[in-house]
């Protein structure tokens, strides 16, 4: 059990930190656009198609350690579209939604004159989950079948997740944050287990 606390103990300290982009190494440079706005790139994102991200990732060429755009934005629409048929109905106005939603957070910041690579992370790891709560997340996470979830999440999903169904038990619409967590990512719950099988 001790290594099932200290994890969320990590994941509860760093969901609920407040940084401003001058933790640990300061200010992120700003960047300038590669490319320039495209209308069609625009109307991606209102109407949920996730090539958007390939718009914005070229437009705003961020490294690895900071893209969020790249590394969770675009993975996790791909993941949804990819596994679309798994859910409900309930569960695909969430998908078309909670997609929709995140891309319109990121309009103004793909049309901006100057960007910050580790505020684009700061934003989209803030925007995120309310999207996802905004958007029926956490009744769609009870209504349809765990092995809809766990074929669009994975462990890097982990922290995203433990927002998201943070947010939910704030609300009253779950009751346990680790009882679904355990359930949607692969493997965490043997993960927990290491320790107490090595001893």
């Amino acid at each position: 059990m001790t290594s099932k606390y200290l994890l969320l103990l990590c994941l509860f300290s760093i969901a609920f930190s407040e940084v401003n982009g001058h933790f640990l190494f300061g200010p992120s440079p700003d960047i300038l656009p590669a490319e320039d706005v495209s209308d069609e790139c625009k109307q991606m994102a209102k109407e949920g198609i996730c090539e958007y991200w390939n718009c914005f990732i070229d437009r705003w060429r961020c490294s690895g350690s900071h893209n969020f755009q790249e590394k969770s934005a675009k993975r996790y629409c791909e993941n949804l579209r990819q596994n679309y048929a798994k859910f409900d109905d309930e569960g695909k106005r969430f998908v078309n939604e909670s997609i929709k939603c995140l891309m319109r957070k990121f309009l103004p910041k793909y049309n901006a004159d100057t960007n910050q690579c580790f505020a684009l992370e700061q934003f989209g790891e803030k925007e995120h989950p309310k999207c996802n709560l905004n958007y029926g997340f956490c009744t769609a996470v009870k209504t349809n079948a765990i092995s809809a979830m766990r074929h669009a999440y994975g462990a890097s999903d982990t922290l995203q997740l433990f927002k998201t169904l943070s947010l939910c038990v704030k609300q009253g619409i779950i009751v346990s944050v680790w009882e679904l967590l355990v359930k949607i990512v692969p493997g965490l719950s043997n993960f927990m287990q290491l320790p107490h099988q090595s001893r």
